[in-house]
């Protein structure tokens, strides 16, 4: 086909639509609004003769999906959040901020030079089964980021650009049957990640980790008050979805012992504000930063996880986990110290003893040793 020439067809609704390229060769379709044939191909031709067979859409340019999206999770440029403020429902700073990372990080480098109208159910279906392999995340964040694709597609249609989005037919991925199993680091593996890295906050994180079990929400949420010399309390964490600080994934506080040497890390990279992970001291880092910067430093040191398994800045905590283990630590002393999930063992914790803190201790020093 080439300009000003259409063809007919029709759809399940039983009405005849036309489609026709413009003179950028990008094609179109139009509702004649006849369910006969003959009586659409009047209203094509007629359409064709006066100039009006694409008028309804050449006053709207082609736009790169990179070009709509620039504003896009940017607190107070972004249509969608402010919309949504407007209406009376909350949207913090920190969130935007966080679909802001992950849209730049997961999102952009699929669909950066696609024209929006030209996506496809069938790209983004693609795009979702390949990101928990490529991006190394787990089916369950993938399908929280399939969120914000549709959230941008229901903007388009908002904004006239399409007339459906394409995302909300993509099923979303099973969250009990993850691509990929989490695994622990080996000790080899935490002293190359350690050695030599230049971003201090990082690698700081990535020790306490090592050394406490500790979530990377709940570092993420530390403040000044629950550091100590000797131990740190572990009350608030910060969830996957960034909804504010809360309580722990347990629900329940726990004390966590330190080193001397950690403690002197935690300090010299502490911010002095209210967080102690902190660029300005008044907010934690964002979500994700412990892992991008995490998964950048194991691609530099060439730690490629066995296949079918996913190495996180959470194998951290399976790695402490293992070394309590190996070294002869009872079950609930364990669960004492990284926490549990289940709220029904926390009437089995017990309470730690002097020799119990020595050898968590001696566990600790030995971890990146």
């Amino acid at each position: 086909m080439t300009e000003g020439t259409y063809t007919l067809f029709k759809k399940p609704n039983g009405y005849w639509y036309y489609w026709t390229y413009d003179r950028h060769g990008k094609r179109f379709q139009k509702s004649t609004g006849k369910k006969t044939k003959s009586a659409a191909n009047i209203v094509a031709a007629e359409r064709l003769k006066d100039g009006t067979l694409l008028t309804f859409r050449q006053a709207q340019p082609s736009t790169l999906f990179s070009e709509y999206t620039k504003d896009f999770y940017i607190y107070d440029r972004c249509p969608y959040i402010q919309g949504r403020l407007l209406r009376g429902f909350s949207y913090s700073v920190r969130q935007a901020k966080n679909n802001r990372y992950y849209l730049e990080e997961y999102i952009l480098p699929y669909f950066r030079n696609d024209i929006i109208e030209d996506i496809t159910i069938g790209k983004i279906n693609r795009w979702l089964i390949e990101l928990p392999g490529k991006a190394d995340i787990s089916n369950k964040t993938a399908n929280n980021i399939l969120t914000l694709v549709r959230q941008i597609f229901d903007k388009a249609v908002e904004d006239g650009l399409i007339q459906r989005s394409p995302a909300q037919k993509v099923k979303p991925l099973s969250k009990t049957a993850d691509s990929k199993r989490r695994v622990a680091f080996t000790r080899d593996q935490v002293k190359k990640i350690i050695t030599g890295w230049n971003n201090n906050i990082a690698r700081t994180a990535s020790i306490l980790a090592a050394q406490t079990g500790m979530r990377s929400g709940e570092i993420r949420a530390l403040q000044q008050d629950q550091i100590h010399k000797t131990y740190i309390e572990v009350n608030a964490s910060y969830n996957n979805d960034d909804d504010g600080r809360k309580c722990t994934k347990s629900g329940y506080s726990r004390f966590v012992p330190i080193t001397e040497e950690l403690y002197k890390l935690i300090q010299e990279i502490n911010s002095g504000g209210l967080y102690v992970f902190s660029f300005n001291g008044e907010s934690a880092v964002a979500a994700g930063y412990f892992d991008r910067l995490l998964k950048k430093r194991m691609d530099e040191l060439g730690i490629v996880p066995a296949e079918g398994t996913l190495l996180s800045f959470h194998s951290f905590r399976h790695y402490f986990n293992s070394r309590l283990i190996a070294a002869g630590v009872q079950g609930e002393k364990i669960r004492a110290v990284i926490g549990h999930e289940d709220e029904s063992m926390t009437e089995h914790y017990a309470h730690l003893e002097p020799e119990d803190l020595a050898i968590i201790r001696e566990v600790q020093k030995g971890s990146i040793a």
